[in-house]
Parts: C-alpha cells; structure tokens; sequence
C-alpha cells in the first residue's frame, strides 16, 4: 500500500538539507581541531622519545670509554675540553652533531645537538671525575641528561 503524502510534503527541502549541513558543520569542527591537536601531540612525544633514545644512547657510549679507562688523576694543566687525553676517544660538538673520534675514525653518535659538555675533576689521589651533559632538540622537543662516572668503573 502507498502511503500519501499531503500536497508540498514529498521530501526534504533544500532549506532543511542546508541547514542540516550547516549543523553537522558547526558539530565537526571541534572534532576536527581535536584530531588535529591529539595527532600534533603524538608526533611531539615520539620526537621525544626517539630523542631520549639519542641521548641516552650517546652518553652510554661515553660512559663505556670512561668506564674502561684505567683509574688515573688528570693532569692540573690538561684543558678540561679535550677528552682525547682523558680516555681513547674524543668527543666534540661539530655543528650540531655529537662527533666520536676513536682510532681516527669520525663517527657521529647523535645530531640536534644544542649543547655539549664534557669534564673531569680530579678526587683523592688516583681518582677522578667525568661529567658529560648533552641537550638535543628537534623542532620543538628537547631532551637533555647527565651522566657523571669515575675514571675507570665503579671503585
């Protein structure tokens, strides 16, 4: 059986289809503009942590050549920047790259380096010190650490 319809009354009208359109437009751009801040915020926090990672894995490596250095007190005059006549490697802030220099061979163990920051101070007789601080950044994350081992391991 086919139902009626009054006359004027066989559909929707363009104004209802509009102003449908013009509801679900107003319900939609809050959405939108979460979605869009909650993906900003993901890609944030992986650059932070692929960030941390970086740092991490730059200081363990100098931890590892501080660690297997032999205890020794550093000579007073010894400039406190060049750690090539601490232990076996040198490391250095080269543009905005961490640069390991081991056996002559250049190696680059983190980039987005914002600073870089490595010392000794001598303690005791035989002891001494290593602090190494490294800050990276990529865009608008940032992650930073400090690591301060003795010479030569753990007493």
């Amino acid at each position: 059986m086919k139902r009626r319809h009054p006359a004027g009354q066989q559909g929707v009208s363009l104004i209802e289809l509009l102003l449908a359109l013009a509801v679900t437009a107003m319900l939609m751009a809050p959405v939108v503009t979460m979605l869009d801040n909650t993906v900003d915020a993901g890609v944030t926090t992986s650059n932070r942590r692929s960030l941390e990672q970086d740092v991490n894995f730059a200081l363990e490596r100098i931890a590892a050549q501080v660690r297997a250095t032999p205890r020794k007190r550093l000579d007073p005059n010894t400039l406190p920047s060049d750690s090539e006549s601490w232990f076996a490697a040198r490391y250095f802030k080269n543009a905005d790259q961490l640069v390991e220099k081991l056996s002559g061979t250049d190696r680059v163990i983190a980039d987005g380096v914002s600073s870089f920051s490595i010392t000794a101070r001598a303690i005791g007789t035989d002891n001494t010190l290593v602090e190494a601080t490294l800050e990276l950044k990529r865009g608008t994350a940032t992650a930073s650490a400090t690591t301060v081992l003795r010479l030569g391991g753990a007493p």
